[in-house]
């Protein structure tokens, strides 16, 4: 399985930032499908918030450093909101949300800061996003349209915090293919390891007929503590046999992270 670069048009990216928020536009990235490489805003009462994830995530490598600061950004109003972890590394709750109007997923701090990067994904169904501190210490976030996913993480640059993509061995954004669209992969998670949460692709292939059983496997993807960069790992396999059925299968077509909450569009 490809993961250095799981094939996807690479979305265009733009970082919303105003004081104490850096500013950067990505242009989009020319890889082709066959190139092997290897948030304190408050909801509004309008605004569906959804509780707090139960899920144990690593500790974020900042986690004594002052949170994001304020930058005088709201978020959308009709923006989903999700309660979720400490992202910033102050060790308080932080909110990630999703907004259709403005096609935008973003992260609001307990600090103030209110990070935002535009979702360009093409997909017609249902559009998600997600974040967490993962093993290593960087905080990723993952935008996903059913067909692939683009992966982020926040990052620091002067004390200022943005979202920026994670790039691949060829400098290239990472991407995650989902159902073998693309005959990479078939989706994105986290497994927990040692208290942390580790970060992958999955790959499930029909064994025997085209309706299954089905063998799941898990490349690790390894990101680096600044959340610049990030390279495949180890593949394991999670199960040699999972029915159609199966919570591991549909897990391996998605787009999650363990328990992390997910904000989304309404998929219309």
């Amino acid at each position: 399985m490809r993961l250095h670069h799981l094939s996807l048009t690479v979305a265009a990216v733009t970082v919303l930032t105003l004081a104490g928020c850096t500013a950067e536009a990505v242009p989009p990235s020319t890889a082709s499908a066959s190139r092997t490489s290897t948030a304190s805003a408050t909801a509004t009462a309008d605004a569906p918030v959804i509780a707090p994830s139960t899920a144990s995530a690593a500790p974020s490598a900042a986690s004594t450093e002052a949170g994001c600061p304020s930058n005088g950004v709201t978020r959308p109003p009709d923006a989903e909101v999700a309660i979720d972890g400490d992202l910033d590394g102050d060790g308080r709750d932080d909110r990630v949300f999703y907004s259709q109007s403005s096609a935008v997923f973003g992260i609001a701090t307990a600090s103030g800061a209110v990070l935002t990067v535009r979702d360009d994904l093409a997909g017609p169904g249902k559009h998600s996003g997600w974040a967490a501190p993962i093993a290593g210490g960087a905080t990723v976030m993952a935008i996903a349209d059913g067909r692939g996913a683009m992966l982020y993480s926040l990052q620091r640059s002067g004390g200022a915090c943005a979202i920026r993509p994670v790039k691949d061995a060829q400098g290239h954004q990472y991407e995650f293919d989902q159902e073998r669209l693309r005959g990479n992969g078939t989706g994105v998670g986290c497994r927990p390891q040692d208290g942390a949460l580790q970060l992958g692709g999955y790959d499930a292939r029909p064994v025997g007929s085209a309706s299954g059983p089905y063998k799941v496997t898990f490349t690790r993807v390894v990101v680096s503590p600044d959340g610049r960069t990030a390279t495949n790992g180890p593949t394991t396999v999670v199960d040699p046999a999972a029915a159609s059925t199966s919570a591991t299968l549909r897990i391996a077509r998605d787009s999650t992270c363990a328990s992390v909450p997910i904000v989304a569009s309404s998929g219309e």
